[in-house]
């Protein structure tokens, strides 16, 4: 239990710490069929720890949980999504809805509702793609530069797409507002020459639920973007993602790769097992100073294979 929220609870005298809750789920990567693995990962592994941190909070006797805290671990191809934080009861909390799990204390939570807002929790939505655009007849950029307009709209997809899939989170039917939105797009994107080849898209959305009490004032507009500023301050206090981060990054393939992938496999079938590592040899030497001298190669190779292989 955290030495603050001793304090907040000894010094509001309504707010009462019952102990530390832990919960937590552990994914293997791997295969998932009709969604991203990766984006099925985040939104399940969040999703299950807190199912567990809120029936672990209710099995003490507490009706919310405060100072949450989020951890994402991994290793050995697994990703752990952890949590941790203080079982608490508040009076005048009713347990008829979800049990509130938010990374506030219980000063900023007793504020809330003396207001008539109960925080909820987080609710995340994930998304992935992996595309080849064969169907899209566009340069990454104009020639001479200028602004890229389809970069901007595979990003404006992703966000799209991954707040549809937070519209699912079963949490979400609890809620009558949101608070501190916070959105990460990543596109990934493989060029040949300027022309745009492939591209990878992930986006994650996480915002925090709240629900309005019967019976009170319309919210302050002040109030309502104080506390807001106050949860995205809190940004390393929410759920986590790996292997995602703001930003485009671009790549360009190697021209001369596809041919010097064929050009190998040729050397392979003349050769055949026996004599593979001689013409790996030649090719590899001759790819080493550029695919026009290993074609020639090639051709030697074929005009004289009689020699080579007698």
């Amino acid at each position: 239990m955290r030495l603050g929220s001793i304090r907040q609870s000894l010094a509001g005298g309504t707010t009462r710490a019952l102990g530390s809750v832990h919960a937590e789920a552990w994914w293997k990567t791997g295969f998932s069929l009709g969604q991203s693995h990766w984006a099925t990962v985040h939104e399940q592994g969040w999703r299950t720890a807190m199912f567990r941190l809120r029936a672990a909070a209710l099995s003490r006797g507490a009706n919310a949980v405060l100072n949450l805290r989020y951890r994402l671990a991994g290793g050995g191809g697994t990703l752990g999504f952890l949590l941790h934080g203080d079982a608490v009861t508040v009076p005048g909390l009713d347990s008829s809805a979800a049990l509130p799990c938010v990374p506030w204390n219980a000063t900023i939570f007793a504020l809330a509702m003396r207001a008539g807002l109960v925080p909820i929790g987080f609710s995340v939505g994930a998304i992935e793609t992996v595309d080849v655009p064969f169907h899209y007849d566009a340069t990454l950029a104009p020639w001479g530069g200028g602004e890229t307009p389809l970069l901007g709209q595979w990003k404006r997809q992703a966000r799209d797409a991954a707040l549809a899939r937070l519209a699912d989170d079963p949490l979400r039917a609890f809620w009558t507002g949101a608070l501190a939105h916070d959105e990460i797009v990543s596109i990934a994107v493989e060029t040949n020459n300027g022309i745009i080849t492939s591209c990878r898209l992930r986006a994650a959305i996480t915002q925090l639920g709240y629900r309005r009490l019967p019976g009170t004032f319309p919210l302050i507009p002040t109030f309502l973007a104080a506390l807001d500023g106050h949860a995205a301050r809190m940004a390393r206090h929410r759920p986590l993602f790996a292997e995602i981060e703001n930003g485009v990054d671009v790549a360009e393939e190697d021209a001369d790769l596809a041919e010097k992938t064929e050009l190998l496999d040729t050397a392979v079938e003349l050769a055949g097992e026996e004599r593979l590592a001689g013409a790996a040899a030649i090719i590899g030497a001759a790819i080493e100073t550029g695919a026009a001298d290993a074609t020639g190669a090639v051709g030697d190779l074929l005009g004289n294979i009689g020699d080579l292989f007698s």
